[in-house]
């Protein structure tokens, strides 16, 4: 088996394709260092605490007035001035009082998790389909192994591949974010559930950030790995799977304010950060638990349809 993983492995470093999803990746988080180089104020232009508050202030009495108004976005207005209020009883300076720091930065490229998700996606998606069109998968199953084993090996590649990029988006972020703007403070996080505001640590909620985001990946590429198996076609596979992530999200929140079984469907589920932010799971009886029993479902599903397919089907070169 091991043998199995390191043949793909080194198959897929041989792709031009890796490569460039690698600088693409490392692009981004020069393009957001820029940015944030750019936009970064100087010490003397930071505001002071009072300053701050009033800031602070001033906003809590535009956001009430809002609220009185119109009463549209409660949720919205109400967790903002909750929070507020609380980083001025706490003494708790926002990230515009602190100026940018190798945590904040680091928190600025968790945008980069989606253009990472398309890149697992491709890489998930192609493993398969692409012996089949070139017509190696043939010489693969001529060998010894079974047609389990092969098809695990390359499942376990997809997954090294996705912790990989994961690995250098999270090393390059804190690496540059360290030399251009240092270590500083790290900022508090603040949470709103319930109507109450906890605080966490800004380490901390970038490692749960990282961490929810592995587990995105391992659904998506599970779900594209199946797809590929299925079809055998490397565009249907990147279709189907790209479409699903983009507007899987999307669909399911909408259906999710007029219905409660949308809290079965995968993508209301794969976000596990939602249960970590203000912003909570789409249903509100869903917990953590049931989330992570849906994707534990889920993966089963799609892995059993991998490996029936792949099986089952006769072994033909597509053109």
């Amino acid at each position: 088996m091991i043998r199995l993983i390191q043949n793909e492995w080194m198959k897929l470093f041989w792709r031009i394709s890796t490569w460039v999803m690698a600088a693409i990746l490392l692009v981004g988080v020069v393009g957001v260092l820029i940015y944030a180089a750019t936009n970064q104020p100087s010490a003397d232009e930071l505001p002071s605490e009072a300053q701050w508050k009033a800031q602070l202030e001033q906003q809590i009495v535009e956001d009430r007035q809002a609220l009185e108004d119109s009463g549209a976005a409660e949720g919205f207005y109400e967790q903002r001035i909750a929070e507020n209020e609380y980083r001025i009883q706490n003494d708790l300076p926002p990230q515009s009082a602190t100026g940018e720091s190798v945590w904040s930065f680091m928190s600025t490229n968790t945008a980069l998790l989606d253009l990472l998700s398309i890149f697992v996606i491709i890489v998930a998606a192609t493993i398969i389909s692409s012996e089949f069109k070139s017509g190696t998968i043939k010489l693969l199953l001529v060998r010894p192994p079974s047609r389990i084993k092969i098809l695990m090996s390359k499942y376990v590649t997809v997954i090294l591949y996705a912790v990989g990029m994961l690995a250098l988006l999270f090393g390059a972020s804190f690496v540059l974010g360290a030399l251009f703007f240092g270590f500083g403070e790290p900022s508090t996080e603040l949470i709103y559930t319930d109507g109450e505001v906890e605080q966490r640590p800004q380490v901390l909620a970038l490692a749960i950030d990282y961490l929810t985001g592995s587990v995105n990946f391992v659904m998506l590429a599970t779900l594209a790995f199946a797809i590929s198996a299925i079809f055998r076609s490397e565009a249907m596979a990147i279709a189907i799977s790209v479409l699903l992530y983009v507007v899987g999200a999307g669909v399911t929140s909408t259906l999710a304010i007029a219905y409660n079984w949308p809290k079965y469907l995968l993508f209301a589920n794969t976000n596990l950060n939602q249960y970590f932010t203000s912003s909570g799971p789409p249903v509100e009886s869903m917990t953590l638990g049931f989330s992570v029993t849906v994707l534990i479902v889920y993966w089963l599903i799609f892995m059993g349809f991998a490996v029936w397919m792949f099986k089952k089907r006769e072994i033909s070169v597509t053109g």
